[in-house]
């Protein structure tokens, strides 16, 4: 799993390039996880702006993922997210 918070990017991102790398080898997949934090979004340095950037950039990344890593878009806060693994 590859937690996406604010580095939106493939290029260059060597935690999705080995995990990537490694479910090809193993025939495993990558799971992708960017969380939405409501939390996050009602603070007042928020802008809606922001997250639609951030929203646009996940959809190109997920044009660009292999069928093996596929990206979710999680409405949660991290620690109840997190919670259950």
């Amino acid at each position: 799993m590859v937690w996406f918070k604010r580095d939106l990017r493939l290029e260059d991102h060597l935690p999705i390039t080995l995990a990537i790398k490694n479910a090809q080898q193993t025939g495993g997949t990558v799971v992708l996880v960017y969380l939405i934090e409501p939390s996050l979004l009602k603070q007042k340095d928020s802008a809606p702006q922001h997250f639609q950037f951030a929203m646009e950039c996940l959809a190109s990344m997920a044009q660009e993922l292999p069928a093996t890593c596929p990206l979710h878009i999680v409405e949660s806060e991290a620690a109840e997210f997190f919670a259950d693994f």
